[in-house]
C-alpha cells in the first residue's frame, strides 16, 4: 500500500517537473525567435494544462477506486488496495478464527465466491455474512470459507480443508460455479480481456484513467460474449449440467456424511433476473430433491431494478442493499438456529477434522 503511494507520487512528480520544465523553457530567452518562442510556449501551456486535467482525473481514481467486475484491470485492483483489507490465516476476507475457539459455540461456515466474499461491498461489515454473524453472536459463530472466482469443486474443497467441522453451512452459490467445467469441457472459453494496442499499452498500463477507458471499450466492442450467454451455454450441455450437478450432490453428500445442516442460497444474474431465473430453478431443484433448505432469490430479487441490486454500472456483484435482502431472506433460518444452538450448547464440543 505505502509503495502504491510512492509510485503514484514519483511518476506524477516527474511528470510534472518535465512538464514545468518545458514550459519554463520554451518561454525563456534559451529559444531566441520571439514568434516561434510564444509558440512553443503556448503549445507546452496547452500540455500542461493537459497534464493538470489528467492529473486530477487520475489522482480521482486513485483515492475513490471503482469496483469492477473485472478484478484484473488496474482499476479494480486499486479497489482490492484500498478496500478488500487484511485476509485471514486461512486467506478468506474475514477476522481471525483459531483452532483454540473451534467448539466452544456452534459454527457456521458460509461457503461461496466473490459473492460471498463481498467483493463491490467496502466496508465488510456490510455483507451478508457479517450481518449473519452480527444476529447470531454470541450464540453462534460465523466464519466465511470463499474467495474469488471460486468455483463449487473449490468450495467443497475448502469446506473440507477447514480445520473445524462447521455445524451449519450456508452455500452461496453463483451461476460462474459452472463456468470451470464448461471451459473444461469446451462448451465456453475462459473470458480473457483483449489486450490493448501496442501504441496505447504503456498508457492503459500506467494510467487509470486509460486502463478504465480501455476496460469499457473492450467489454462493448471487444467481441466477448455476454455472462447470460455463457450461462445459457453452461446450463444447455447435458454434459456440462451433469457434471455439475454431481458437484452440487456432492456437497449435499458431504454436509450430510459429516452431520452438517446445509442451506442454500442461490442468486440470478443480477443484472438479468428474469432471464436467468429458470437456471436458477435448475439448480435449487438439486437441493430441493435432496431435501435441502434452498433460498433462490429470483422472485424477491425481481422486485428491483438492477441498479438497485449490483454495486454499479460495470460492477454486476451485489451491493450493500442486495446483502441486507440477502440477510434478511435468511432471518427465519437463522431464528430457528439461534434457538436450537442455545438448547445444545451442553452438548460436546465440535470436533477437529481428522480427529478419531
Amino acid at each position: 500500500m505505502i509503495w502504491n503511494w510512492l509510485e503514484f507520487g514519483c511518476v506524477w512528480i516527474a511528470w510534472f517537473g518535465l512538464t514545468g520544465f518545458c514550459v519554463i523553457a520554451g518561454r525563456s530567452d534559451l529559444i531566441y525567435s520571439r514568434r516561434v518562442r510564444e509558440s512553443v510556449g503556448n503549445l507546452l501551456l496547452v500540455i500542461f494544462s493537459f497534464t493538470f486535467v489528467l492529473f486530477a482525473v487520475e489522482s480521482w481514481f486513485f483515492i475513490y477506486p471503482i469496483a469492477d467486475a473485472r478484478i484484473y484491470s488496474k482499476t479494480a485492483s486499486r479497489w482490492g488496495y484500498k478496500y478488500w483489507g487484511e485476509k485471514n490465516s486461512f486467506g478468506y476476507r474475514d477476522r481471525e478464527y483459531t483452532r483454540d475457539r473451534c467448539g466452544s459455540v456452534p459454527l457456521l461456515a458460509v461457503i461461496g465466491d466473490s459473492f460471498a466474499a463481498g467483493w463491490g461491498v467496502k466496508d465488510r461489515r456490510e455483507r451478508f455474512v457479517n450481518l449473519i454473524r452480527d444476529a447470531l453472536e454470541p450464540q453462534m459463530e460465523t466464519v466465511l470459507i470463499g474467495d474469488l472466482a471460486w468455483d463449487s469443486k473449490k468450495e467443497l474443497d475448502g469446506l473440507k480443508a477447514y480445520p473445524c467441522k462447521p455445524d451449519v453451512v450456508i452455500l452461496s452459490y453463483y451461476f460462474n460455479d459452472i463456468f470451470n467445467e464448461a471451459v473444461s469441457q469446451g462448451v465456453v472459453a475462459a473470458p480473457q480481456p483483449t489486450p490493448a494496442p501496442k501504441l496505447l499499452r504503456p498508457l492503459v498500463d500506467h494510467f487509470y484513467l486509460f486502463d478504465f477507458a480501455w476496460t469499457i471499450y473492450d467489454r462493448r466492442f471487444g467481441g466477448h460474449s455476454g455472462v447470460v450467454e455463457l450461462i445459457e451455454a453452461a446450463f444447455n450441455s447435458k454434459e456440462v449440467w451433469a457434471a455439475h450437478k454431481q458437484q452440487l450432490k456432492d456437497i449435499v453428500k458431504y454436509t450430510r456424511d459429516n452431520e452438517i445442516k446445509l442451506i442454500t442460497v442461490i442468486f440470478p444474474v443480477l443484472s438479468a433476473v428474469d432471464v436467468t431465473r429458470k437456471f436458477a430453478h435448475q439448480v435449487a431443484e438439486v437441493f430441493v430433491e435432496e431435501g435441502i433448505k434452498t433460498i433462490d432469490l429470483s422472485s424477491e430479487l425481481s422486485m428491483y431494478s438492477p441498479r438497485q441490486l449490483v454495486v454499479n454500472a460495470f460492477d454486476s456483484h451485489p451491493n450493500e442493499f442486495t446483502n441486507r435482502l440477502v440477510f434478511e431472506s435468511l432471518s427465519e433460518e437463522l431464528l430457528k438456529l439461534k434457538e436450537e444452538s442455545a438448547s445444545r450448547a451442553s452438548e460436546p464440543p465440535a470436533r477437529f477434522v481428522g480427529e478419531m
